[in-house]
């Protein structure tokens, strides 16, 4: 474990995202079976109320509607276009 802390962060954050690729390559079902542990057919996502959930649910969403806006007025500044 301590060598793990001698390597770059960015390389450290590959490595999570290529283990993570793999795992839900090998296992494609893992994502539902995790989702349906906290789903119910009576209420839906029943900790859709809660503040941590909802936070994080409204920082994602405001970035992924951001970010295509920022990316289109940018290159349509720089003659582009989108």
């Amino acid at each position: 474990m301590a060598s793990l802390t001698r390597l770059p962060i960015p390389l450290l954050l590959l490595g999570l995202a290529v283990a993570t690729g793999v795992v839900f390559m090998t296992l494609p079902g893992i994502d539902l079976w995790v989702s349906g542990l906290f789903w119910r057919p009576d209420a839906g996502f029943f900790l859709r109320d809660w503040a941590p959930f909802r936070s994080v649910y409204e920082a994602v969403s405001a970035r992924s509607t951001g970010a295509p806006s920022r990316f289109c007025c940018s290159a349509s500044r720089s003659g582009r276009g989108c």
